[in-house]
């Protein structure tokens, strides 16, 4: 959330014993950082540059890779807890960018948790449980979501609320698929 910069804003230690670092539950926390899209260089008025040709699967491939990848210790992940990454400074969709992460820690077999702070992400937050909730309870699958999200133009009003629009293009997908999305946002 700082832009184009990384700082150390503070130290956290509320769980840290300093004469005993093994009960420290920071020493099993791995944190994965990942590059984002700077898509405020855009300068395309209604378009979502989201959705332009490759940034989804771009961003898709990224998150998947590091929601997989393997802890020091060799264990993949159980679960992970992310923000709106690549949507402050750099521009992206809100809803564009969690359905990607939604989709890409399915994929990894993690369990998803979303960080919102304020009460702007506090009614995003809503939302978003309202999205992961139907896709849960009608059993879409990763690869239905997807290519809903993919047919979206980045020119269209439906870009800019792509949880309605999903929601809409999968309300008659068969929930007897295997390989249903799963985890929880």
């Amino acid at each position: 959330g700082y832009g184009r910069e990384a700082r150390l804003d503070k130290v956290l230690e509320s769980d840290y014993n300093r004469e005993d670092s093994v009960e420290s539950i920071w020493r099993g926390r791995t944190m994965l950082f990942m590059d984002a899209l700077e898509l405020d260089m855009f300068d395309g008025g209604d378009i979502v540059p989201d959705l332009l040709p490759g940034h989804v699967e771009r961003e898709l491939r990224k998150s998947y890779t590091a929601f997989s990848s393997k802890r020091s210790d060799g264990e993949g992940y159980a679960e992970i807890f992310t923000g709106l990454w690549g949507c402050g400074a750099f521009g992206g969709d809100w809803q564009i960018k969690t359905i990607i992460q939604w989709c890409a820690a399915a994929m990894s077999g993690v369990n998803l948790h979303f960080i919102c702070t304020g009460d702007k992400q506090h009614v995003f937050a809503e939302k978003l449980e309202e999205f992961t909730m139907s896709g849960l309870e009608h059993g879409w699958m990763v690869g239905d979501v997807l290519k809903a999200l993919s047919a979206l133009d980045s020119n269209s009003a439906d870009a800019r609320n792509a949880f309605a629009h999903i929601k809409s293009a999968l309300r008659h997908i068969d929930t007897s698929h295997a390989n249903v999305v799963t985890k929880s946002a």
